[in-house]
């Protein structure tokens, strides 16, 4: 993808529409019809129509439309008049008097002097001081306004033409402004054949004047006929919406693979739930609007279904989207990595069904209290549709891809939570555009060179303190790792060992060796075929100079069989045999001592497992049993850091309690042996106080075992 830097993301403006090319809701049928009322209507006195409809749906285009087709007549004098932009009910009256003087020009000199006079008249008088009938109470020696306005409508009559003023947003007008506008209308500029058109919306102006004490019926004085603009059909804005959206998506240069998956889900979601949110383009526009500004610098680090149904949970329910991220545990596990130990509901013990009805407790509980309640379950299906655990707790229909998937496609429940709220990558995370592109590139580099340049790569990354997460990334982007690349990295992988932390401190899970390990295993599951698995396996198994990172991807290589139909998986055996070869030439054909190594103790046990199971013997009586009995003779000191190897310890907070299962013990070793050995080398059979501790708990546990 280019880059989105370069890119104009031109947004949607909220304008009416000018011409019928452009009239997405087809109305050009009911602008017709008014625009032949409005020509052929034969009233002498001034009329009124009005215009009514929501904001949004579309009344100053019909408005637009209409006009266009009354500037052809030309026995017609049109007025168009917008009080919104006017600071006050006295400004409304000038500038509405002003306007239309230099319309009424067109008609005659005389009708110019005279309305001007009519206007001074007003202005000196005050337009407050009328009622409905400038006659009542008039005690003036002064001209009554109502004479110029008999000589107005004489030479309006004589002129053969007709004078139509349009009026819009009349519903956007404080209280009194409105009042001011029904009084132009209906006392002031009421003169004979002049036809008033005011758009409004008649519930927000209904709400204007209870707020001034006054009857709602007033209304039905001043407009005389109100036309309603027709119903928006869903089709139409659903067209709307498709075809904007496509278009921002076209400017994105978004893969068709990509934009096609997210209107699979996004599709479905719309039709059953969030129709609703669209009653007009305007809404549309909003949402397209939001959806521009915010996705360009996150748009290759999110999955595009996740993003626009929380953009239209931000547009729609903006007190609801905060609460996702203030109130992240209720909507998923963590928030930044390693804020999963900060999870208020982990901390108060709770049964999978208690956390889910805590979780529905708190989004019912927001939802009735802030929104439209035609709305809420528009809203706990969007939520659904995002978050497993509100779709779990509502029992809705959602399905979620899981485990690797669920960060390969990046969504909002994820390790990528905070990019959907921050709209950057935060400075402790790689970008997925950057590993993408790194791997892209490996594609260009010889086959020869690839496995040096990958392993220098790693070792930057170790550099920066970054290697767990670039491993992270790798398994997140398998997907764009080729099997022409594999084999390089998988090598690259073993090559580094030594670069590869094991903090016992964490979970053995998060370290950049079980990243590593477990990282092999899935590109050898997913990438390769048999023989070249085998190959790779075999290589790791020689090579690799940590035997603990050998014999951790062959144990995790045999849980992915248990789980696996492939037949890949059936040259197991092969790679036991070579590990275990490996164990016997480096350690028991030169009675090499293993616990002079860096291996940690528990791979012996392990590896002694697989020398039984190799010969077909019980662990008693492999060669590696042999071979710990001479290493006990030639240095008893080594008794202790073989009972490490069977040593299970039990963290919990601060403390570690050490266990040691006798009868296990006894399948490799003669405890009764061990034990009278230790008994006569006394203080002989350990090298360290922890050492010591184990060689008590030996003691203790052989000795309650007689006792039973």
């Amino acid at each position: 993808m280019k880059s989105i830097e370069d890119k104009s993301l031109n947004n949607l403006a909220d304008t009416p529409i000018t011409d019928e090319s452009q009239d997405c809701l087809h109305r050009t049928f009911f602008v017709k019809s008014l625009f032949k009322e409005i020509s052929i209507i034969n009233i002498e006195d001034s009329f009124c129509y009005g215009l009514y409809g929501k904001w949004g749906e579309g009344k100053t285009s019909v408005l637009n439309l209409v006009k266009n087709k009354l500037k052809a007549n030309k026995n017609i004098i049109l007025f168009e008049f917008d009080p919104w932009f006017l600071s006050s009910k006295e400004a409304i009256l000038k500038s509405f008097m002003q306007g239309l003087e230099k319309k009424l020009i067109h008609i005659s000199g005389e009708i110019k002097i005279t309305f001007r006079k009519y206007f001074a008249r007003l202005s000196s008088l005050g337009i407050n001081m009328f009622g409905f009938g400038f006659n009542a109470g008039w005690n003036s020696d002064a001209p009554n306004p109502s004479e110029f306005k008999k000589t107005i409508n004489s030479l309006i009559k004589k002129s053969k033409k007709k004078i139509v003023v349009f009026i819009d947003d009349v519903d956007r007008l404080q209280p009194d402004e409105i009042i001011q506008v029904f009084k132009l209308v209906k006392l002031i500029a009421d003169f004979k054949y002049t036809i008033f058109v005011l758009s409004m919306d008649v519930e927000i102006v209904k709400r204007s004047l209870k707020s001034q004490n006054m009857d709602v019926e007033y209304i039905d004085k001043i407009v005389q006929k109100p036309v309603a603009l027709p119903k928006i059909e869903t089709d139409y804005i659903d067209e709307f919406l498709w075809k904007e959206l496509n278009k921002l998506f076209q400017r994105l240069e978004l893969e068709n693979q990509r934009v096609d998956k997210m209107w699979d889900g996004f599709s479905f979601i719309h039709r059953k739930h969030s129709r609703s949110l669209f009653a007009t383009f305007r809404s549309v526009k909003r949402y397209v609007n939001s959806i521009s500004s915010s996705i360009s610098p996150i748009v290759d680090e999110i999955n595009l279904f996740d993003f626009v149904i929380l953009e239209l949970i931000k547009v729609s329910a903006p007190y609801l989207y905060d609460d996702i991220y203030e109130s992240w545990w209720f909507y998923v596990k963590e928030r930044y990595p390693g804020e999963k130990n900060y999870n208020p509901l982990s901390w108060q013990d709770l049964k999978n069904d208690q956390e889910m009805e805590t979780i529905k407790d708190h989004v019912e509980k927001l939802l009735c209290e802030q929104s439209d309640q035609s709305q809420k379950e528009v809203f706990i299906n969007l939520l659904g549709a995002l978050f497993p655990n509100v779709n779990k707790a509502f029992k809705l229909y959602n399905t979620f891809s899981e485990g690797r998937m669920a960060r390969q496609e990046k969504h909002i429940y994820s390790t990528s939570f905070p990019k959907y709220f921050t709209l950057k990558v935060p400075p402790s995370e790689l970008s997925d555009a950057l590993v993408s592109q790194l791997i892209s590139s490996w594609k260009t580099v010889a086959a020869k060179g690839l496995t040096e340049t990958i392993s220098k790569t790693i070792v930057r990354y170790k550099e920066q303190n970054m290697l767990t997460k670039f491993l992270v990334k790798l398994e997140e982007f398998a997907n764009i790792i080729t099997s022409e690349i594999t084999p390089a990295l998988i090598r690259s992988l073993y090559q580094n060992t030594k670069h590869y932390t094991k903090d016992t401190a964490v979970s053995g899970r998060n370290s950049e060796f079980f990243k590593a390990s477990h990282l092999i295993v899935d590109l050898l599951s997913d990438k390769l075929e048999k023989s070249k698995a085998q190959t790779i396996l075999e290589e790791i198994m020689e090579h690799t100079k940590s035997l603990d990172f050998a014999y951790t991807v062959y144990g995790l290589c045999v849980q992915e069989e248990e789980i696996s139909i492939q037949k890949k998986w059936k040259i197991l055996p092969t790679i036991r045999k070579t590990l275990v070869d490996r164990f016997k030439k480096q350690f028991i054909v030169p009675q090499t001592s293993f616990f002079e190594t860096e291996e940690p103790d528990y791979v012996l046990a392990r590896l002694w497992d697989y020398c039984a199971e190799e010969e077909n013997v019980h662990q008693k009586d492999c060669t590696c049993a042999e071979y710990i009995k001479n290493m006990i003779e030639k240095d008893t000191r080594l008794i202790g850091k073989v009972l490490s190897c069977f040593i299970t310890r039990w963290v919990g907070g601060k403390k570690t309690s050490l266990e040691l299962n006798i009868s296990e013990l006894a399948k490799y070793i003669d405890t009764k042996k061990l034990y009278e050995k230790i008994m006569k080398e006394n203080k002989n059979v350990y090298t360290t106080d922890e050492e010591k501790e184990f060689m008590g708990i030996f003691i203790k546990n052989y000795e309650l075992l007689l006792l039973d």
